[in-house]
């Protein structure tokens, strides 16, 4: 980019104020993923600090031309070596800061103090990516983004997360496991894969594919109860674009009809029209 700005230095046919100023190009480079030690790499993925290139300028021309490397950013320290756990005075061996869940389940299980334990492990992503927001569409596996470009901060295969908080306990996440969100309390019944007595001051909102987390294990949401129901509407080729069909619904013994639809109605406006009946209500039903 253009150096110091598009309007200094010579750029933007903006006239030099002071003779002798500095104009030119900068280049900002990014060191996403480093060599270390955990599989070759340094971790947290970009954690470490690189040295600065050398520069030979002995080829570069004009009016007191040069080249110079600035450090703006350094990087954080990449985690390293081991820990052990204590329980009732007795201490594991080391373990390492990548260990698999095997391993500290196995370190666990060695004293004499534990009975027979289990270990699951995951990445735990609660850095916050400063100025960053994605948005995601429902039923889309595309997101955008605002805000800057991932590219600066992610290298292909980084794993990261959207949504939930970030471990400052400012939107009431979880703040010692992974930044999940207390979206209140509900029965678990052993062996059973459905969840009852909701919070009822808790909406449930999830939708089937999230996360939820209960008394520390990780679980997916296969169903979240909600009815699904599917519209299919065909027609002759010859027919042209009208008020084409409506939709009759029963509910609670009360039946309403919609408004008339299109044949090429959007999702939205089918939405709107179901929505608009008084035993539906604003936000009763979502169409995709």
């Amino acid at each position: 980019e253009q150096y110091p700005s598009a309007s200094e230095g010579g750029w933007g046919a903006v006239p030099v104020s002071n003779d002798g100023s500095e104009g030119g190009f900068q280049w900002t480079i990014y060191f996403l993923r480093n060599p270390g030690i955990t599989n070759g790499v340094t971790f947290p993925p970009g954690s470490g600090n690189v040295v600065s290139p050398t520069i030979d300028d002995s080829t570069l021309g004009g009016e007191s031309s040069k080249v110079e490397v600035t450090g703006v950013v350094d990087g954080s320290q990449p985690i390293v070596g081991d820990f052990k756990l204590s329980i009732s005075g007795e201490q594991t061996e080391p373990i390492s800061h990548n260990a698999a869940a095997e391993a500290v389940e196995q370190s666990l299980n060695d004293l004499a103090v534990t009975g027979s334990v289990s270990a699951s492990s995951t990445l735990r992503t609660m850095q916050r990516i400063p100025g960053i927001q994605v948005n995601v569409q429902k039923d889309h596996t595309i997101a955008s983004v605002i805000g800057g470009d991932l590219r600066q901060y992610l290298a292909p295969g980084d794993f990261f997360r959207i949504g939930g908080g970030d471990g400052s306990g400012l939107l009431g996440e979880t703040t010692s496991i992974d930044g999940g969100l207390h979206i209140g309390s509900a029965t678990l019944s052993y062996g059973s894969p459905f969840l009852i007595e909701l919070d009822p001051a808790i909406p449930f909102d999830k939708e089937a594919g999230e996360r939820l987390r209960i008394s520390g294990d990780e679980y997916g949401i296969v169903s979240n109860g909600v009815e699904v129901q599917q519209v299919v509407v065909h027609r002759s080729n010859w027919i042209a674009d009208a008020e084409f069909y409506q939709l009759k619904i029963s509910l609670d013994g009360v039946i309403e009809t919609t408004n008339c639809l299109t044949f090429d109605a959007s999702a939205n406006e089918v939405q709107a029209a179901i929505n608009s009946l008084s035993e539906v209500g604003a936000d009763g039903v979502r169409v995709t």
